[in-house]
């Protein structure tokens, strides 16, 4: 059993993957099994802030099921990105009561890249909102978000699944990865082969974060599931639950 043990839960990235980050703490909240302190980039990072404000895990996924991609970006003028995460800094803003993460319930730390250092930031402290944006911020598809005079993108670029900043502090670590990368043949043009070439980043940086958790629940049928398509949310809960139930299972056998 975990009861007894500091616990800490590292949620990965994945964009509308994230819903199954929900299903997974579901589970985990049905049976008592309430995390010390949350890590989290991108899809971790907004799943890690909603529950870290102490909201129940249905409600958060009822909430965001109702957000469709373009609710949450804009067009980016001028171009230094596809779009811009300004629509999901209003709703982390106004969905969650705590404006500072250090004020959050549940302690959560954030992992941000610094474009301008090329160093990864694991966050405690500053504005929620913006921290959430900035770590959701993936390259080639969003703007950087500016920060104390400094540009920042997606914290998965160096650590997809952000195990380093809480491994010593809890007992008992569960990583949730929902990244995982398997083969890719079709590569006919340069977004493919450019998100191609970020699917390898985070697969290299993901295979050390795996080997200090003591348990990582990671579905390899969740790849099928397009980054950006909010339209199998259910599904993708439903998968989280599953794998909950997999998870608590084995823990208590």
């Amino acid at each position: 059993m975990i009861n007894n043990k500091k616990f800490g839960l590292a949620l990965g990235g994945g964009g509308a993957r994230g819903y199954f980050h929900l299903g997974v703490a579901e589970i985990l909240y049905k049976n008592e099994m309430y995390p010390d302190v949350i890590s989290g980039v991108s899809a971790g990072a907004i799943a890690g802030a909603f529950l870290a404000s102490g909201q129940k895990p249905v409600e958060i996924f009822k909430k965001l099921k109702k957000k469709r991609f373009f609710d949450m970006t804009g067009m980016n003028i001028p171009v230094s990105g596809l779009f811009s995460l300004n629509g999901l800094k209003k709703v982390v803003a106004n969905q969650i009561t705590e404006k500072q993460i250090e004020q959050l319930k549940t302690p959560l730390i954030i992992g941000i890249t610094n474009m301008n250092t090329g160093e990864i930031e694991f966050r405690e402290k500053g504005n929620l909102a913006e921290l959430v944006q900035a770590s959701s911020s993936a390259p080639f598809m969003f703007a950087p978000v500016m920060i104390g005079g400094q540009q920042y993108l997606d914290g998965g670029i160096f650590e997809n699944l952000p195990v380093s900043p809480i491994r010593q502090k809890v007992d008992y670590l569960l990583g949730v990865n929902i990244y995982p990368v398997g083969e890719f043949k079709d590569m006919d043009n340069w977004v493919k082969l450019s998100r191609r070439m970020f699917q390898l980043g985070v697969k290299m940086n993901t295979k050390p974060s795996k080997k200090v958790c003591d348990y990582v629940i990671e579905p390899d049928e969740i790849e099928k599931y397009e980054l950006y398509d909010a339209s199998k949310a259910e599904e993708l809960f439903e998968m989280g639950l599953r794998y909950g139930e997999e998870f608590v299972k084995s823990v208590i056998s």
